[in-house]
């Protein structure tokens, strides 16, 4: 299934890791993914040009879940690679 890759401005993450404790922490506790989505709402994420192919990982199976994520994302170039804001929205939206 190719999925549309997303990221977040800069200020929403910065935002983000500020705020985690007070207003986030608890979302995550009680694992509430739909409250979690609902964060991940607004215009400060965003797609960027680029799809891939989503991979449904498997917990305890990092060998697995390494090929996947690499096949699924070895054209991102290590500029790209890197970027915090990606990394953190795919985690949360994917």
């Amino acid at each position: 299934m190719k999925t549309k890759l997303r990221t977040c401005t800069n200020e929403f993450l910065e935002a983000f890791k500020r705020d985690f404790d007070e207003k986030y922490l608890d979302l995550y506790r009680n694992l509430d993914r739909a409250a979690i989505q609902k964060l991940f709402e607004n215009d400060e994420i965003y797609e960027i040009n680029h799809e891939f192919e989503y991979q449904l990982l498997k917990p305890g199976d990092e060998v697995h879940n390494m090929i996947a994520v690499y096949s699924a994302l070895n054209w991102l170039t290590p500029v790209q690679a890197t970027q915090e804001e990606m990394w953190f929205t795919m985690l949360n939206t994917v």
